[in-house]
C-alpha cells in the first residue's frame, strides 16, 4: 500500500507480505511472477521477467519451463515471450464472479459511498490478513485508493480489529503469536486487545495512520450468514477530512450494517 492515499497501494502491500521470509523461495517467485503479469497486462520475455523478479536467468528459465509444462503459461516462440494460459485464467475466473458476493452487499457499499463521499470497501478475512473483495469510490480527487485483491495486516488495521470482535480472546492471542512467528512482525497484544475491546463497545473499529500515514478508517463486521467467508464493511479517507465528518461517518456505517440483519 502506498504512503500516498491518491497513488496505487500495490508496492507497500507487496513488500509487507513478500519480504517476510515465511514462504519457500519457489513459491515467492511464482507469486511475484503472477503479480508481474497482473501489472503489465502483456506478454513478457524471460529477460524481462528475470530483471523484474531479481532472479538469475537460469532460475527464471527453470521456473518458466515448469509453468509452461504444467499449462499455467503459454510461450510464443516467434517473440520468445510468455503469458498466462487460458486454462489458468479459467481456473480463477469463478473467484472474480461477483455472484459469490451477495449483490445486495455491493449495492449497500455503493449507497454508503454516495452518502458519505469516501471510499467504501468490503473485505474477506483470511488467516493473518484481510483481502479486499469489493471497492466503491469516487472516480477522481483526493481519496483513499484501494484495490480488489489488496491485502492488509489483520492485527494492524481497523478492518482486522473489526473482525476480531467476533473472535474469542484466546483466538486473538493465537493470531498474534502466529503473526510474529510467520510474518516476523511485532504485535502488541495488549494494544490489539484494547482496540478490539473498544470496537466491541462501539460496534465499530477505528484506525488513524495504522496502515497508511494520514489515512483514517472505520470498519464493522457484517453478519456471518451473508457470505461463505467472514466479511467486514469499512469506509476510509484522508485523516483530516474523516475527522471533520465527526460521528456522522460511524453512524452511517453502523446503519448500513444494521440494515443487513433483515435480509
Amino acid at each position: 500500500m502506498s504512503r500516498n492515499p491518491v497513488a496505487t497501494p500495490f508496492q507497500y502491500e507487496y513488500s509487507y507480505f513478500m519480504t517476510s521470509g515465511s514462504a519457500p523461495p519457489q513459491l515467492l517467485r511464482l507469486t511475484r511472477l503472477l503479480e508481474l503479469f497482473a501489472r503489465r497486462h502483456s506478454p513478457l520475455s524471460s529477460q524481462e521477467i528475470a530483471e523484474a523478479l531479481g532472479t538469475s536467468r537460469s532460475t527464471t528459465a527453470s521456473l518458466l519451463k515448469s509453468l509452461t509444462e504444467l499449462g499455467w503459461l503459454t510461450v510464443d516462440r516467434r517473440s520468445a515471450t510468455y503469458f498466462p494460459s487460458a486454462r489458468f485464467a479459467n481456473w480463477s475466473r469463478w473467484l472474480l464472479d461477483i455472484r459469490w458476493l451477495d449483490p445486495r452487499l455491493a449495492a449497500l457499499a455503493d449507497r454508503l459511498q454516495r452518502d458519505c463521499g469516501e471510499t467504501v470497501s468490503i473485505s474477506a478475512i483470511g488467516d493473518l490478513a484481510v483481502e479486499v473483495v469489493y471497492v466503491s469510490a469516487q472516480s477522481g480527487g483526493i481519496r483513499l485508493v484501494i484495490e480488489v485483491g489488496q491485502t492488509l495486516p489483520l492485527l494492524h488495521s481497523a478492518i482486522g480489529w473489526a473482525h476480531c470482535t467476533t473472535l474469542p480472546d484466546a483466538t486473538i492471542a493465537s493470531l498474534a503469536s502466529r503473526s510474529q512467528l510467520r510474518l516476523h512482525e511485532r504485535v502488541d497484544l495488549r494494544e490489539v486487545r484494547r482496540e478490539v475491546r473498544l470496537a466491541r463497545e462501539r460496534g465499530y473499529a477505528f484506525a488513524d495512520s495504522a496502515v497508511i500515514p494520514d489515512v483514517a478508517a472505520y470498519a464493522a463486521a457484517l453478519p456471518t450468514p451473508l457470505s461463505l467467508r467472514p466479511l467486514v464493511l469499512s469506509v476510509g479517507g484522508p485523516s483530516e477530512r474523516i475527522a471533520k465528518l465527526g460521528d456522522s461517518l460511524p453512524r452511517k456505517l453502523l446503519a448500513a450494517v444494521e440494515s443487513t440483519r433483515d435480509w
